[in-house]
């Protein structure tokens, strides 16, 4: 049996996550198995016992900036005392991987996967050394998009036989269009009659929130009928509260907080929209699109994220006008079941799974 040690910042419900434990489900684990380094700042790890209970190990260390040099010594000393790992899959959106990289490959790890989730800027000055670095120091790039890859790597890596894109599925019927079960659940909550506006992410900055409550300020007032459900924690939590109290949003935004149920509420809503700031892929846009809902997207989305026609890319940095009229466009929207498109797109985890599975068993 091959061990992998997927290297992560969390295990909380966050986008990229949620897809090494989709992964993690429906693969083979009599051939693969994984364990899990993550930080010690994050102390609400959702999927960590369900993680434990699949047969993996989860390690912590501290963030870089809070000791670096422990930060890197953790996970030397867990390659040290733990012979039977025999890859080490590292998951980023900044050129830091390449640290890590460094200490599987002085460790002796054969395999060392560098593994692309995100479009982030890092650390400016000595970025483009690190990525000549993470170059050099991985075996293998994976990424879910180009974009991606070109900012943790540069875009040397595009032309790499040892490069590919893995999509970031999801378990997609599990978010199949299901009529009599969005009006049961819309009963249970009591919004039969309303326009439910969704949105699904971590609260912090570079999701765009506090341009989604803006957005939704100003057509509320065109269209009275309207909700907006936030489902999500993070730090500008108390900061997204108090706007909405300024704003006089508090009877029709609720913040939904951190759920387990997102595939209910996707059927609860009526549109789902997305106004990242920059994303990597944006995995809960996937999940929006399985539940046959429309979705408005920033074009800091990438483009690979659109697999139905009900999918909109709007820029933020033209006001929020365009935004209130697309939205209220969407308020008699037909929904249909899109679980085929998105099947037929490469989103579907168990597919996904038995592409990863082999990837890794290759290295045997």
């Amino acid at each position: 049996m091959i061990r992998v040690l997927q290297v992560l910042g969390s295990l909380i419900m966050g986008g990229e996550e949620t897809f090494i434990m989709n992964c993690y489900r429906n693969i083979d684990r009599t051939k693969v198995q994984f364990d899990f380094l993550i930080y010690e700042y994050y102390k609400d790890n959702h999927y960590e016992s369900e993680a434990l209970s699949l047969g993996a190990r989860v390690f912590r260390r501290p963030m870089r900036k809070e000791n670096f040099i422990r930060n890197l010594s953790v996970l030397a000393k867990i390659l040290k005392e733990n012979p039977d790992i025999d890859i080490v899959h590292v998951h980023n959106s900044n050129p830091y991987a390449a640290d890590d990289l460094l200490i599987a490959k002085m460790c002796g790890v054969k395999t060392r996967i560098a593994h692309a989730h995100g479009r982030g800027s890092g650390v400016r000055l000595i970025k483009p050394i690190l990525q000549r670095l993470s170059l050099l120091l991985a075996t293998d790039y994976l990424s879910n998009t180009p974009e991606s890859a070109v900012s943790l790597f540069s875009e040397t890596v595009l032309k790499r036989d040892r490069f590919r894109i893995f999509y970031n599925a999801i378990d997609a019927e599990k978010f199949q269009y299901n009529p009599q079960k969005r009006d049961e659940i819309r009963k249970q909550m009591g919004l039969e009659e309303k326009f439910v506006v969704l949105h699904v992410a971590q609260l912090i900055k570079v999701k765009n929130q506090r341009f989604l409550l803006e957005v939704f300020a100003n057509a509320v007032k065109k269209e009275p009928n309207m909700v907006l459900l936030i489902a999500g924690v993070g730090s500008e939590q108390e900061n997204l509260l108090q706007y909405t109290t300024e704003l006089g949003l508090n009877e029709s935004v609720t913040f939904l907080g951190l759920r387990t149920d997102i595939a209910d509420l996707l059927q609860v809503a009526d549109l789902f929209v997305f106004p990242s700031i920059s994303e990597g892929l944006g995995i809960a846009a996937i999940e929006a699109q399985a539940a046959g809902l429309p979705c408005l997207l920033s074009t800091g989305v990438p483009g690979e994220c659109k697999i139905t026609d009900a999918v909109e890319f709007l820029p933020i940095d033209e006001g929020v006008e365009l935004w209130v009229e697309r939205m209220l466009a969407y308020k008699n929207f037909k929904r249909t079941d899109t679980i085929e498109q998105v099947k037929k797109a490469g989103y579907d985890i168990k597919s996904a799974a038995k592409e990863l599975e082999d990837f890794y068993v290759s290295f045997s």
